[in-house]
């Protein structure tokens, strides 16, 4: 398990643009936490193209489970009422079940508590967790694009109250246990440079990605 923990704030959009997408081979997986509007489905899609691997969105085990749940209510409901009943790692549970069988290593996208990351990294490791760290106005600004939408009081209410509920179930702490942690407010193509460059320093076996 790779324990070295750096922040990553540089940015260089020239060489974002022409490394981003760059292929490569990695020989560690990567798990990309942080908090709604953060990047991580959008990253994860940019360097699936490079790095030709498997991605597993921990958000789609969520939704398959309370679409078949009679009274689950939203997916998010789903989920708490899940880890209020002390069930911590019921969706990576589940989310190994869709990789049995998978090539390694793979992306894993949205792991919210602590205790799901440590099963993953026991499980498929060895592991490279990277958390993604946004200002409020990029994150906005993401989910308004990702829904369509104009800014409505309403789905900033929603977003607020996602974002409490995730904080309850301890993604700050899970933030704070990764091992790479990463400026996402800028262009989501410098995001997935930054984040493809510790990747492959990960998989190089380097304690150290370059800051």
């Amino acid at each position: 398990m790779l324990s070295h923990r750096s922040t990553d704030r540089s940015g260089n959009p020239r060489a974002a643009t022409q490394e981003a997408l760059k292929p490569f081979t990695p020989t560690v997986s990567l798990i990309l936490v942080g908090y709604p509007g953060s990047g991580k489905s959008s990253v994860a899609a940019m360097l699936v193209r490079a790095a030709h691997v498997p991605v597993l969105e921990m958000g789609d085990v969520v939704r398959i489970e309370a679409a078949q749940d009679a009274c689950s209510g939203s997916a998010i409901e789903f989920a708490d009422r899940i880890f209020r009943q002390g069930r911590s790692t019921y969706f990576a549970e589940l989310l190994l079940k869709r990789v049995s069988g998978e090539p390694r290593p793979l992306i894993v996208v949205g792991p919210r508590r602590p205790e799901e990351v440590n099963l993953l990294r026991s499980s498929i490791g060895p592991v490279v967790c990277i958390a993604l760290i946004a200002v409020e106005d990029a994150r906005r600004s993401r989910q308004r694009e990702k829904l369509a939408a104009d800014s409505d009081p309403e789905l900033l209410d929603y977003w607020q109250y996602r974002d409490g509920v995730e904080r309850a179930w301890g993604l700050d702490l899970t933030i704070q246990g990764a091992d790479i942690l990463i400026d996402a407010s800028g262009a989501l193509m410098d995001v997935a440079y930054r984040v493809r460059r510790a990747w492959v320093r990960a998989s190089r076996g380097a304690a150290r990605p370059t800051c």
